[in-house]
């Protein structure tokens, strides 16, 4: 039997591949770098998983164990232990510890951003207790 490839056009867009994670137990996993793009992590178990560098643009993260706030310049990715803000992956209670000397250390108006921002942060954080 000879199989064949059918000629496509290298122009021609795709539609996204969606990951069904729905329910998941993801917990600990080193999803760092994962391309997470449309993925449906509905309910999925994310506590104390490795979220570093993940594309999770679009995904369905409802009823999941983690919460996503945008503002301004830096998507804040929270967890029941651990945040993402921007590239800076901490656990909760570094976040709450960092002075403004050290956030400004992160980054080109990061204090600006924290300053504006903290409060929901950790008001986001603790919901997640």
């Amino acid at each position: 039997i000879k199989v064949t490839k059918k000629a496509t056009s290298k122009h021609k867009r795709s539609s996204p591949q969606k990951a069904n994670l729905n329910s998941a137990n993801l917990s600990h996993a080193n999803l760092s770098h994962a391309n997470l793009r449309y993925a449906n992590l509905r309910y999925a178990n994310l506590s104390g998983a490795n979220l570093s560098h993940a594309n999770l643009r679009y995904a369905n993260l409802s009823g999941a164990d983690l919460k996503v706030y945008q503002s301004g310049k830096y998507t804040a990715y929270i967890q029941k232990e651990r945040t993402r803000i921007g590239c800076k992956y901490y656990s909760n209670e570094e976040w709450k510890k960092f002075t403004d000397d050290q956030i400004s250390n992160m980054d080109v108006g990061a204090v600006d951003y924290w300053n504006n921002n903290k409060a929901v942060i950790f008001s986001i954080m603790d919901s997640l207790k």
